[in-house]
């Protein structure tokens, strides 16, 4: 049985930043080619990332129902712009169901599992802040990914923030040094999502997920942040950090993620 984490993210180029913060949360990609319109600017920028990042790629090309599609030519393009075997391009269509099954095949054989950190010993906890938000009802809600360890409820945590530009290597021992405050949290409630939030109490390494732990302002855990138990702090300038990018080039086109409370808020 294989736990998949599975990241949508927007290809065009005006979300650039969002795309770079998903490519570096994952071990490989889909690249979806619109089989109508083909190969478009945007997707040239995408696998431009993915490749500079080392993922796995898997080409795909989707909306192959339309009557305008045109699929034999589309993956003979995909072949000679990137070097894919316009064989191995994958034929999808998510409105019609079809391919749905190769295409979820192939990330299961072609897309590696999460690797574990140098010093990973199975107890000490390190988890990267993928994304953050606010809501009214539960304060902060961070979505993580299990580096090392596990993470469970009414652990007590502290959020570490990497001191240099993400990516740099600014240690004697090659590992970006990190800073925190004094504050320390309680996990409250923590699980997988699927989309919905499922309750699950503990989250284990390999696993993304969601954590609440009584944090009021997203600004306390940002993306590339790394959670540690606070027992852990003293430790901390001798562990493995994840590997990081630096996302300072991109500039962020989403200022808020804003959401009705209620499915007839949206009126």
């Amino acid at each position: 049985c294989l736990l998949l984490n599975m990241v949508d993210t927007p290809g065009h180029a005006d979300f650039g930043s969002e795309v770079s913060r998903s490519l570096a949360n994952v071990d490989g990609a889909v690249l979806l080619f619109d089989a109508a319109q083909g190969v478009q600017a945007q997707t040239l920028s995408v696998h431009e990332k993915a490749t500079s990042m080392g993922l796995n790629i898997i080409p795909a090309l989707t909306k192959v129902d339309l009557p305008a599609a045109r699929p034999v030519d589309i993956a003979l393009a995909v072949s000679e712009l990137f070097g894919y075997d316009p064989d191995a391009v994958l034929l999808s269509s998510a409105r019609s169901r079809i391919g749905i099954a190769d295409v979820m095949e192939a990330v299961c054989t072609r897309v590696p599992a999460p690797v574990a950190l140098a010093d990973d010993d199975g107890n000490t906890l390190r988890a990267k802040v993928v994304d953050s938000w606010f809501e009214n009802l539960r304060g902060v809600v961070c979505l993580v990914q299990v580096l090392s360890g596990s993470l469970k409820e009414n652990d007590r945590i502290s959020v570490l923030v990497l001191e240099a530009p993400l990516g740099d290597d600014n240690s004697d021992n090659g590992r970006p040094k990190a800073k925190y405050g004094k504050e320390t949290y309680s996990v409250q409630e923590n699980g997988i999502v699927t989309p919905n939030r499922i309750r699950t109490g503990t989250l284990s390494r390999g696993q993304m997920g969601y954590v609440i732990a009584g944090l009021r302002d997203p600004r306390q855990a940002k993306p590339g942040s790394v959670l540690v138990r606070s027992t852990d702090l003293p430790a901390v300038a001798e562990m493995d950090m994840p590997k990081a990018f630096s996302f300072a080039a991109t500039k962020s086109v989403l200022y808020a993620s804003v959401h009705p409370m209620e499915a007839g808020g949206f009126d």
